[in-house]
């Protein structure tokens, strides 16, 4: 499914994709940009959000609710009623801080963002996150983390109130803090941070309730995947492995693989093959597929990327992961231009369609989209969110 051309815009410095259901069955892309990162408070500037329908690429232009808020430095997830909520921006210089602090959310049946509730202020007054994490929780509700302010600690949204519940700071903040952790729901409960929070290599888990934080005995050993600017993703939870968690960190030689269910195997070398194995992707887009198979496109590399498809050992006839970390192949497609930010759609047509991607200069144009085909594989993997929390 190509893209409208349209929505590759040189004048859009960064954007934000996500795919919503809609009642023709079809799913819709909302895509969401802001003209001019640095000029926040500028009633010149708007936002840019478009809506693609998945099925036949037809490209509507939405009203603009936010339009002196700079929507594509911020973080995103769904909330338990379908609504996204977008969270985390720039600087705004009316009020110290205000524009880290603004959210909004967005329903497929809307023409534009409805405010909501602001993240709180930290101990400098200020608070908010300019890179912002979200985490959808197993109740609906969303957990904030990290970020560029010093926070003084991870931040719960309540969707029914409408309002953020401040937690103790319970682990050390990040000694730069520029950046977007990596972060998994566990079944649990618990969140897993494969970002080291400082610069020692060793991961983090966090009870999302409390705020408590414990550094795992999990050392990630490559230190490429500190800065936190590399996708991972949490694989399917699988019954042959009583749904124990495998996370997935790609982007450099070698991605990396941590299998729960053997802790002392702690994280295994998975190397990528191809013309793309040496190529470090920062800013890449790690999407998993149906089939459990993971997709990485885009990314700011020194050279032109191609698609990158990541096999799992995984046994369809015994619903478990094999021994084993799996491979690697490099996909034939149109090299795509190094762009700061890239990101992916997976739409209930289980087509894959690149993230809308800026555009570093004029000549640069979107790739065709690739298509996955799904195999027949049980309900469950189509589901990674309800798998997160079985027991």
């Amino acid at each position: 499914m190509p893209c409208p051309t349209t929505t590759s815009t040189l004048d859009v410095p960064a954007v934000l994709a996500a795919v919503f259901p809609v009642d023709s069955g079809d799913g819709q892309i909302l895509v969401v940009g802001k003209r001019c990162a640095d000029a926040v408070n500028n009633p010149m500037q708007s936002s840019e959000i478009r809506a693609v329908n998945c099925r036949q690429p037809t490209e509507t232009r939405l009203q603009a609710a936010c339009s002196r808020w700079n929507v594509g430095g911020c973080g995103q997830a769904f909330l338990g009623d379908g609504r996204l909520l977008l969270a985390g921006a720039a600087a705004d210089g009316s009020e110290p801080g205000l524009g880290h602090r603004k959210c909004a959310s967005y329903t497929a049946t809307s023409t534009s963002f409805t405010e909501t509730a602001n993240l709180g202020q930290n101990e400098e007054a200020d608070g908010g996150e300019k890179r912002l994490t979200l985490c959808t929780l197993g109740t609906g509700e969303l957990l904030a983390l990290d970020g560029a302010c010093g926070k003084s600690g991870a931040e719960r949204y309540q969707p029914l109130t409408d309002r953020w519940v401040q937690l103790p700071k319970g682990c050390p903040q990040s000694s730069t803090g520029d950046r977007h952790l990596r972060c998994h729901l566990l079944p649990d409960g618990d969140l897993f941070i494969p970002s080291p929070f400082a610069s020692n290599g060793y991961c983090t888990r966090m009870d999302p309730w409390t705020g408590a934080a414990q550094t795992a005995a999990v050392y990630l050993p490559d230190p490429g995947y500190w800065a936190g600017d590399l996708p991972s993703v949490l694989l399917p939870l699988v019954p042959g492995n009583n749904y124990m968690p495998r996370i997935l960190v790609c982007g450099q030689y070698p991605s990396q693989l941590l299998d729960f269910n053997y802790p002392t195997w702690h994280w295994q070398a998975v190397p990528r093959a191809g013309p793309m194995a040496m190529v470090r992707r920062p800013g890449s887009c790690a999407t998993l597929l149906p089939t459990g198979q993971v997709l990485l496109t885009g990314g700011k590399a020194a050279v032109p990327t191609q698609t990158e498809l990541y096999h799992p050992p995984f046994n369809a006839a015994t619903q478990s992961h094999n021994y084993g970390t799996g491979s690697w192949e490099t996909l034939q497609s149109t090299p795509i231009p190094p762009n700061d930010q890239s990101g992916g759609c997976l739409a209930l047509s289980r087509s894959f369609s690149p993230h809308i991607q800026t555009a570093p200069g004029p000549g640069s144009q979107l790739a065709p989209s690739s298509s996955a085909t799904a195999r027949s594989l049980p309900s469950k993997w189509l589901q990674p969110r309800a798998l997160e929390m079985s027991s």
